[in-house]
Order: C-alpha cells, then sequence, then structure tokens
C-alpha cells in the first residue's frame, strides 16, 4: 500500500497543494520524468487516480523501460487490462532488464 506524507493512504488537500508545489520547483530544477511519477503517486494518494493515471501513461509513452512508472500504473489503473499490461511489463523488466 501507498503511504502519504501523513503516515495514511491518502493526503489531505493541504499536503497534495504543498507537494504539487515542491515537485513544480523539483520539475524545473530536474528536468527528468522522476518528477512526474512523483506528481502522479500524490494524485493517487489525493484519490485522483484518473489523473495518477494519465500522469504515468505520459511517462511510460516517454520512457516504457520506467520501472517505477509502471508499477504506478499498476496500482492507480482501475481496468483490468490495464493493471493486467502494467504488471506484464513489469514482470518483463525484472527478468529482462535492458542495459
Amino acid at each position: 500500500m501507498v503511504q502519504g506524507l501523513n503516515g495514511q493512504n491518502r493526503l489531505t488537500a493541504a499536503q497534495a497543494a504543498e507537494a504539487n508545489s515542491l515537485l513544480d520547483s523539483a520539475g524545473t530544477l530536474n528536468p527528468d520524468r522522476t518528477v512526474d511519477v512523483l506528481r502522479a503517486r500524490v494524485a493517487l494518494l489525493s484519490n485522483d487516480r484518473a489523473r495518477a493515471t494519465r500522469i504515468l501513461v505520459g511517462v511510460l509513452a516517454a520512457e516504457p523501460d520506467n520501472l517505477d512508472a509502471w508499477y504506478g500504473l499498476a496500482t492507480s489503473a482501475t481496468d483490468g487490462p490495464t493493471i493486467s499490461r502494467a504488471l506484464g511489463h513489469i514482470a518483463q523488466l525484472l527478468h529482462n532488464p535492458r542495459r
């Protein structure tokens, strides 16, 4: 289970706003996709599964071997085919890591 900043599995609206503000700053300083994966986690912890899924699909379009993004997609998606696809990619990446 994903834990929030308050030790719970959800963020308050204020915590989500603060996290997103910090991620905006981090995204400016560090333009890789890690910030987007973290932004998706904030969305998931804010109970916005659709936003989390959209963010992660975008990350995976740019970085199809991003294990963190596939894991995030597996936990945020609400439909069986997307969850199965994410789990399949996770298994493939774990068994056949690309170097």
